[in-house]
Order: structure tokens, then C-alpha cells, then sequence
């Protein structure tokens, strides 16, 4: 989440899932976002974290 705030992005909402058959702590979080920041790049620093698995970006154009 800091790595979004630092960008400039707000935070809407964030969700947690446990990852289904796992023991571990792992999960499936989801961030709701605003901003106007690169989220190519913003995709690409998350993947410098530790852990991260997978980033998916759904961007949305609200009028």
C-alpha cells in the first residue's frame, strides 16, 4: 500500500482472501485505487516485492 500512496494514488478499498487449500498466511489482496499514475510502472514496483505472485491492473475511464 505504501508503494501506492508514494505514487500519488488514493486508496478506495482493500480486500483480503485466503488462498483456498492453503495452510500458509497466503492470500489474494485487492486494491481499489484512484490516481493518475503510470500502472505500468506501478505494476512493475509491486513486483519487486517480496511475496508478490502475481499483479493484475483493470483500469477503469469514469466520465
Amino acid at each position: 500500500m505504501e508503494t501506492c500512496t508514494r505514487r500519488g494514488l488514493r486508496i478506495l478499498q482493500v480486500r483480503a482472501e485466503r488462498l483456498p487449500g492453503r495452510s500458509d498466511s497466503a492470500a489474494r489482496v485487492m486494491l481499489e485505487l484512484e490516481g493518475t499514475t503510470d500502472t505500468s510502472r506501478l505494476a512493475s514496483a509491486l513486483f519487486q516485492h517480496e511475496g508478490v505472485l502475481d499483479v493484475e491492473m483493470v483500469t477503469t475511464d469514469e466520465e
